[in-house]
């Protein structure tokens, strides 16, 4: 019976979507003043009788529910007319609707706009019916032309295009290299040498010429086979892996849920009970991937810092040399991914939606292009009308980066000032955050709440945190006093199974209770009070954080065997090489596949998991070349042109 009245409901609002278009058309007609298009439409509107039906029949053939299917667009197009996208949008509405109107070739964004102001009442009555709203004047109305866009065919076009094909020849080049300067190896010996060495002296290997190792920082066979080999420097970090992995997935995870919902899906009628699903706190906990990825930058930083240069001083020259080595390592990709996503990604979409999507991101891109380059696209007030909006991470970690050396160099020999110092920034961090979440009253439910965006989710200041955590622990396991004693942490948890389990599931308890907090504020608006918000939103990532220590110290203690077994195996260790790049472009192909698909779809939390799954292994696909023809060879020409060893 419920499934019966699914159905009616559904088909009401599409006969309410036909005679919707029909209005509009007979609204246009009607105006005042419109000239030409009025003149045409009006053609139109009175050929609707028994006898001449042809062409209003060819008119909404070409403009059906199905607003992204090319063949449609494309007869649009050929018939002479020209095709319009109306993207109705409301922030009280998770999704953007798209309207598909092969309309006539001389009617404006103006006609249509006023035709669609005169039947507001209609269609927002359909959305009111549906989404279970009270409001009125909610929509808004984003009118373009899909064939009016061109891929942009200006310089930054030819240069994306150009740099592209420099990356896939360089392979080519590379052997070719290797014929013409060919790698020499230390068992590479001329005659003489053999007969020194056969006298009992010492051979010393011939090397290899800077030539033939910039040759070779391009090849992709040798690039391939390292991205192969696993090493074992420490095998208590190995676990590592496995969280860096899992917490690229829960961001391609969360992001289905985004990215799907741009679009109205097949089953509108079934959203308002998705969307108060206590289940979607497991995937808006995804936002805890991006603390886990400050926790590991943190960690990873402190531990090579204090390695290289403990009790050393830093100059300003090894600090521009750290600096300039992070940047090389990461606006290389970054460039080449952001011409991609604004120049070429049209190229291989399909349908009018993804030209749609495409010239909008053309607009945001000539605008903020430079911001993303830069590492100030996290400091305006939202990133939403960013070319990289996802960038912000990068930012965020970078302006964090800045000054986390300076810190050290001030406590350089004083490994308890420096983990102090962490703990009294950290706790300024939280006091702000939860001072600013009590004023200004931030919703625990962070995506629906632009405040907490604004003050919140970008800024270093406040997510800082993490990484600092991250750096403390490190500062505790290079400590050698505390891996050595017995009485420590680490050398408890390495003498009792006991306590490894203990210390795995009192991090996973804190991990879980951080995620599923929300739950009750999705299913009741306002369960919590103000300062519950606060606490939570100022306490609430510190403390996954935490809960993620607790999770691994039995394995940097030199124990917990078997999450090591699970998360820090060869393959993950492998796959986890991909994540910068997977980041990098995993929006890019979550959009591609929302925009090019002509069929609306079927919003369910299992199809979305299925998606996930499949999206990462496309992510992954993706990455994957990009990682060998961009990634590596920097990484190798870095080790070539800038730190070669001393002979």
């Amino acid at each position: 019976r419920v499934h019966g009245e699914k159905i009616k409901l559904k088909m009401r609002i599409i006969r309410l979507a036909a005679a919707l278009l029909i209005t509009s058309l007979v609204l246009v007609a009607a105006q005042e003043g419109q000239g030409t298009c009025s003149d045409v439409l009006s053609d139109t509107v009175k050929q609707f009788d028994n006898d001449h039906t042809e062409k209003l029949r060819k008119l909404m053939f070409d403009s059906r529910k199905q607003t992204d299917d090319m063949e449609r667009y494309q007869s649009c197009v050929n018939s002479g007319n020209r095709y319009v996208v109306i993207v109705i949008k409301s922030p009280k509405i998770p999704f953007n609707i798209p309207l598909g109107l092969c309309g006539p070739q001389a009617c404006v964004a103006g006609d249509y706009r006023g035709a669609l102001e005169a039947s507001r009442s209609k269609l927002e009555g359909a959305l009111r019916l549906v989404l279970d709203l009270k409001e009125s004047n909610f929509l808004e109305f984003e009118i373009s032309f899909p064939q009016d866009f061109t891929s942009g065919k200006d310089y930054t076009f030819w240069f994306a295009i150009f740099l592209t094909s420099i990356i896939l020849l360089m392979p080519f080049v590379s052997c070719a290299g290797n014929v013409v300067h060919p790698r020499r190896s230390s068992i590479s010996m001329t005659q003489e040498q053999l007969i020194d060495q056969e006298n009992g002296g010492t051979v010393k290997p011939v090397q290899s010429s800077t030539m033939s190792k910039v040759w070779q920082s391009f090849d992709i066979r040798s690039n391939f086979r390292k991205f192969l080999k696993t090493e074992d420097r420490d095998e208590n970090l190995r676990i590592f892996h496995g969280i860096r992995v899992s917490s690229m997935y829960w961001v391609v995870w969360g992001h289905i849920y985004i990215t799907r919902t741009l679009l109205p899906p097949q089953n509108i009628e079934d959203y308002a009970v998705i969307s108060k699903s206590q289940f979607l706190a497991v995937i808006m906990g995804g936002e805890f991937a991006v603390d886990v990825f400050l926790f590991l930058s943190g960690f990873f930083f402190a531990l090579i810092f204090i390695k290289k240069n403990d009790g050393k001083a830093l100059t300003v020259f090894n600090y521009f040399k750290m600096l300039s080595h992070r940047v090389v390592r990461l606006l290389p990709c970054y460039i080449f991914v952001l011409l991609v996503y604004w120049k070429l990604t049209s190229l291989a979409g399909s349908g009018p939606l993804t030209l749609v999507y495409q010239s909008t991101i053309d607009g945001y891109c000539r605008a903020t292009w430079w911001k993303d380059l830069t590492f100030i696209n996290n400091l305006k007030e939202l990133a939403e009308n960013d070319c990289i909006p996802w960038g912000w991470y990068l930012a965020c970690d970078m302006q964090i980066f800045l000054i986390v050396p300076i810190l050290f160099e001030f406590l350089r020999r004083d490994f308890s000032g420096r983990k102090n110092l962490l703990l009294v920034l950290s706790v300024i961090s939280i006091i702000y955050a939860f001072v600013r979440s009590l004023v200004e009253n931030w919703s625990v439910l962070g995506f629906s709440d632009p405040k907490y965006f604004a003050g919140y989710y970008t800024r270093p200041w406040t997510r800082a945190p993490a990484y600092f955590i991250g750096a403390y622990l490190a500062i505790i396991y290079l400590d050698k006093k505390t891996q050595d004693s017995e009485t420590s942490i680490f050398g408890r948890l390495r003498k009792s199974i006991g306590l490894q389990i203990g210390s795995f599931f009192v991090g996973l308890l804190i991990c879980l209770a951080m995620i599923f907090f929300v739950a009750p504020e999705i299913s009741y608006d306002n369960y919590y009070s103000s300062v519950s918000k606060a606490l939570y939103q100022s306490l609430g990532r510190p403390l996954f954080v935490i809960g993620q220590i607790f999770i691994i110290l039995p394995c940097l203690s030199g124990g917990g065997k078997l999450l090591n077994l699970l998360l820090g195996n060869k393959i993950i260790e492998i796959v986890g090489k991909l994540t910068f790049s997977m980041y990098m472009i995993h929006i890019m192909v979550l959009s591609f596949r929302t925009f090019s698909e002509p069929n609306p779809f079927y919003l369910s939390h299992k199809n979305l998991f299925v998606d996930s799954i499949t999206s990462l292994f496309a992510t992954m696909l993706v990455a994957l070349p990009i990682h060998l023809l961009v990634e590596m060879p920097i990484v190798n020409l870095e080790h070539v042109l800038i730190y070669r060893k001393k002979k």
